[in-house]
């Protein structure tokens, strides 16, 4: 396996561990907050994310550009930011109809790319894909950063009000501009898809 790989296994490996301890550490900031956790939360976080991008820049440096990475590196970030934001829906930090639209999203373009693979065609993603992959990152920092900074007890009382529960609150207004990016990229990525004429190879 290369090394591109490898950091891509990790991410693979490590995210339903870091949704068990994002939950867990949410519970216990509601009962005080752990400072240790905090750190560790954020710094395993911080990890993933890096490897998230260092596996493509390796990739490409060391020659190292497969098939197989092709399809396991988005998979690998499906999966790591899909994971994310079943637990921010769980708190109650997203609308759970943003989810739902990204999550199906998802699905579809594996199924598409797995359909793809038994006609030995793959499709990179488009620039509005890398455009929705920023908007993964960066709403899963900025939930993340503000629930492992929340035990220092720096924001004041009505901030949660302004960042996830109003309506037009932060990371709901950030959850909808990432699901429409999602859409969006999925809708020029199928029309390039039915532009290579996969779609009638697969039929035969």
């Amino acid at each position: 396996m290369t090394i591109s790989n490898k950091l891509t296994f990790f991410r693979l490996l490590v995210t339903p561990f870091f949704c068990a301890l994002l939950c867990l550490f949410v519970f216990f900031v509601a009962r005080g907050g752990k400072v240790a956790l905090s750190i560790f939360v954020f710094l395993l976080y911080f990890a993933m994310e890096i490897t998230d991008m260092l596996d493509g820049v390796i990739a490409r440096k060391n020659n190292e550009i497969t098939d197989l990475g092709k399809i396991f590196d988005p998979f690998s970030d499906c999966f790591m930011h899909l994971s994310f934001f079943a637990c921010f829906t769980y708190l109650k930090l997203i609308p759970l109809w943003c989810f739902i639209i990204i999550l199906e999203r998802e699905l579809l373009i594996n199924f598409i790319r797995m359909l793809l693979c038994k006609v030995d065609i793959v499709l990179s993603a488009n620039i509005f894909g890398k455009i929705k992959t920023v908007s993964y990152a960066l709403l899963s920092f900025f939930v993340i950063a503000f629930l492992c900074l929340k035990v220092y007890n720096i924001f004041p009382e009505n901030i949660d009000g302004i960042l996830y529960t109003e309506p037009y609150s932060f990371f709901n207004i950030f959850a909808c501009i990432s699901a429409f990016f999602s859409v969006f990229s999925f809708v020029i990525y199928f029309k390039d898809v039915l532009k290579s004429g996969a779609l009638r190879n697969i039929s035969k």
